[in-house]
């Protein structure tokens, strides 16, 4: 595993919970939001006109669930 984040110690927080299994990355959203409870979407954001494009994010999310 690689992070790209420079934040010191946060390497090994991220092994740490991979390993135990507290934290995973997938590409089946629907899968994972039907399995869980709690789910942290990392995505960038679209930007247009340099302003955050949300609503670009809000059709691909609900055109998922």
């Amino acid at each position: 595993m690689v992070c790209y984040l420079r934040e010191p110690g946060l390497d090994v927080l991220l092994r740490s919970a991979v390993s135990k299994g507290f934290l995973r990355a997938t590409t089946d959203a629907v899968g994972v939001i039907r399995e869980f409870d709690a789910v942290i979407i990392a995505v960038p954001t679209p930007v247009k006109d340099g302003v955050a494009d949300f609503p670009t994010l809000r059709r691909l999310f609900l055109d998922r669930t």
